[in-house]
């Protein structure tokens, strides 16, 4: 079945590499983009506003291509087949993984999930002037089997930063917000604010909300940034 060993070795490793590269629990954002900001290399072609062509994922994509390029071509019969596996695998495993590893080893914060897609913001005018008010319905999962209590701060979306923007990082100035999740408890958890934007050299909303609600969790020893 196996024509060339070396070359179906050497394919496996790159289609493995390309996967654990990939995952982005618990930093919120891709290894491979990690190690190219350590060791100096640009993540995006305008890395300054992170946009463009991304630079570390088009990296990743050549060596899982390469990687089933080569267990394509060290395969006697079931090429297609095995391309096809890898393919799913590649698609399937970091998210599964994480899953899987938060459903069985993972304690305090790192077994918490977060349902990203349902998460929403809305802010409105108080009836104070310069007074802003935040409302944020967040859905956790308590994976394990003990209570977590954790604490949740909000990122900012898109190049909010970049523009002097500030939306959901408002939030933050009427925290901390503390959770606690019993074991295997299901929550949809609501946060209010009430924001002071009287005298701030920053932009904020006039209104409006969001939703995709990128944060970060924080336990006494861990924490976890989703951001995707």
């Amino acid at each position: 079945m196996i024509k060339h060993m070396k070359l179906f070795i050497f394919g496996v490793i790159s289609v493995a590499a390309s996967i654990l590269l990939n995952i982005s629990f618990p930093f919120g954002r891709p290894i491979v983009e990690i190690l190219f900001k350590t060791i100096g290399l640009p993540v995006y072609s305008n890395n300054g506003l992170q946009s463009g062509f991304n630079f570390a994922g088009l990296t990743l994509t050549f060596i899982f291509i390469n990687g089933i390029t080569y267990i394509f071509y060290s395969l006697k019969k079931y090429r297609i087949r095995a391309v096809g596996l890898a393919l799913i695998i590649g698609i399937a495993a970091p998210s599964m993984g994480v899953a899987a590893y938060q459903n069985t080893f993972a304690s305090g914060v790192h077994a918490v999930s977060y349902d990203m897609e349902s998460s929403e913001c809305s802010f409105t005018f108080g009836e104070e002037r310069g007074s802003l008010q935040g409302i944020c319905t967040l859905p956790f999962k308590n994976n394990s089997s003990d209570t977590v209590s954790f604490t949740v701060e909000f990122l900012e979306t898109g190049n909010y930063k970049e523009y002097g923007f500030r939306m959901n990082s408002l939030l933050n100035e009427d925290g901390p917000f503390h959770i606690e999740l019993l074991p295997k408890e299901t929550k949809v958890v609501q946060l209010e604010a009430n924001i002071d934007v009287s005298d701030v050299d920053y932009k904020y909303p006039q209104g409006g909300g969001s939703s995709h609600v990128p944060i970060k969790l924080m336990d006494e020893k861990k924490e976890v940034v989703i951001t995707r």
